[in-house]
């Protein structure tokens, strides 16, 4: 197998997202029923003695080959991935040549900013990978799905069980009608295991230092935050020189104050929702008071992400919010000095965040052996391998047999907490094709002190609305 990096950040980096989690379903997600589950992907892990090469391979009644892939021969599939999946990869990769020793890999990863601006041009080249991240909402994965770059696997969900292990809503979040123009709806292009919720990182020796206890209330968090300021400390520590890091931060002031189902409808863009309410005015004075107060790692838009983490580590501020992609480096960083809690519950009277399902993967169209693709994300997406991304630090998105332990514990009973209020407010910036860059620009411009909450939230509504009336 080849393994290719681009210009490597060595963090996941955050997203950004997508359209519909239906609650009860986002719960069966991470539980359900999987008594139909694949049965074709319990051998990718290394299950009965592959047939012999010179039987006809086994299809199914939609005509779609799910095993018996030793009658291709030699073949490579080309891989194109956000670099946070490099792990995942890893051991995906080994257990299915495992399987399949015909079957190597060619790996490219970039990191998430690099990713998000080559991606749709490697995808629609003459030479494009069989198999390739996208990203929810209008600005890729609208594009691939409007451009015929990638192909539908409705039939793939069928035949693996899919939408019985995660469930049709929560699987939303990848649907797209078949010209790109609207989200949540439609046939399925992509898919991922991996659940993604924002939340909370604390220094539990800074925290007991300056006489804090773990908060039961938005009010109690926000007293912590005066508490250690008082000591001397760095309250939240955060790098916004992406951009796109603040906007954790304000989507999990903003759940406090505005109900999840709110924000929710705002994001997919039902008609008449609007960001200029009383609930959301709150949510901005309270971000731009904490900025105001130094609760911010200062110069703030100045320090990436990678390094605010780094600094986190080597023990620079209290709290740290950001996404559950960073647990496994904060815990090999920190050890037992990190843990994670949910935002606690504030005005909006439930435990709210920012979550959804993870990147999602692209068959591409023109890839060669689509069946072999998808035969690959099925292991991925099976019961089985929910053990391996908990091995890694990443948080299955359906029942593992395994145990979750130490910080992944923590982040698995915040993920719990929200799911329990049903408060997953998901990604603003699937809103709209433009929304990431002015969410991204104008959060650096709302720290920067250069606009107010209110024209902060004025520019954002200017964009909803610009783009759903056309």
């Amino acid at each position: 197998m080849r393994w290719t990096t681009g210009k490597s950040k060595g963090l996941l980096i955050g997203r950004l997202l997508a359209v519909a989690l239906a609650f009860t379903l986002v719960a069966a997600a991470c539980g359900g029923d999987d008594s139909d589950d694949e049965p074709a992907v319990a051998d990718s892990t290394g299950g009965d003695t592959p047939a012999e090469t010179t039987a006809p391979p086994p299809t199914t009644s939609e005509g779609i080959q799910t095993d018996g892939f030793e009658s291709l021969g030699e073949v490579t599939l080309e891989v194109l991935a956000e670099s946070g999946d490099e792990a995942t990869l890893e051991r995906a990769t080994e257990l299915f040549s495992q399987r399949y020793p015909n079957v190597s890999f060619n790996v490219t990863l970039r990191a998430f900013d690099d990713y998000m601006q080559i991606a749709p041009g490697i995808i629609q080249s003459d030479d494009p990978p069989d198999l390739a991240h996208g990203n929810q909402g209008y600005t890729i994965d609208g594009l691939l799905v409007s451009a015929g770059l990638i192909i539908p696997l409705d039939d793939y969900a069928e035949v693996y069980g899919w939408e019985e292990a995660f469930g049709s809503g929560t699987l939303d979040q990848y649907r797209f009608n078949d010209e790109g123009t609207d989200f949540g709806k439609g046939r399925l292009w992509g898919i991922s295991a991996v659940a993604e919720f924002v939340g909370v990182y604390y220094n539990k020796e800074k925290l007991a230092a300056i006489g804090g206890e773990l908060p039961d209330t938005f009010e109690e968090f926000e007293a912590l935050l005066a508490l250690a300021a008082d000591a001397g400390e760095l309250p939240i520590q955060l790098g916004n020189g992406e951009g796109w890091p603040a906007l954790h931060v304000y989507g999990m002031v903003q759940a406090a104050y505005r109900p999840a189902s709110e924000i929710r409808d705002w994001v997919f863009g039902e008609p008449g929702s609007t960001v200029l309410t009383d609930t959301e005015r709150q949510a901005a004075n309270t971000f731009v008071a904490w900025k105001d107060a130094g609760y911010f790692t200062e110069g703030v838009n100045g320090v990436g992400w990678d390094d605010s983490v780094a600094q986190f580590i080597n023990g620079e501020g209290v709290f740290l919010i950001g996404g559950n992609w960073n647990t496994a480096v904060l815990e090999e960083g920190m050890g037992d000095n990190v843990g994670y809690f949910a935002m606690p519950v504030g005005p909006s009277g439930i435990v709210g965040g920012t979550a959804a399902l993870a990147l999602p993967w692209h068959i591409t169209a023109k890839a060669e052996h689509p069946d072999l693709a998808a035969a690959f994300i099925a292991l991925m997406m099976s019961e089985d391998f929910a053990a391996e991304l908990a091995a890694v630090g990443r948080v299955p998105a359906r029942e593992s047999s395994v145990t979750p332990s130490g910080l992944l514990a923590d982040v698995a009973a915040g993920a719990a907490a929200v799911i329990a209020d049903e408060g997953v407010t998901l990604y603003a910036d699937w809103t709209t094709d433009t929304m990431f860059n002015t969410l991204t620009a104008k959060t650096q411009e709302l720290l920067g002190g250069q606009i107010t909450g209110e024209q902060f939230l004025e520019d954002v509504q200017a964009d909803w609305e610009a783009f759903f009336a056309g």
